[in-house]
């Protein structure tokens, strides 16, 4: 299963996420492109593991391995 969150990259997301938020002035629409572009590579994330656990479901399971056959020489 997924998670809800992924690791913070730039300070600028911490300071935007945490309580941080508070005591520091944004100019308008700087948390808003923060968020975007933390919440757009938290959804790239979710559909690069959404689709490994598919891939995963949908392969045929292995072939059975040959049995070796050993020849006296």
């Amino acid at each position: 299963m997924a998670k809800n969150t992924i690791p913070m990259i730039s300070g600028d997301e911490h300071d935007a996420f945490t309580r941080w938020r508070r005591f520091l002035h944004w100019r308008p629409g700087i948390r808003a492109r923060v968020k975007r572009g933390y919440n757009k590579r938290r959804r790239r994330q979710s559909k690069l593991e959404l689709r490994s656990t598919e891939a995963e479901r949908c392969l045929p399971p292995p072939p059975a391995p040959a049995a070796i056959s050993r020849q006296d020489a």
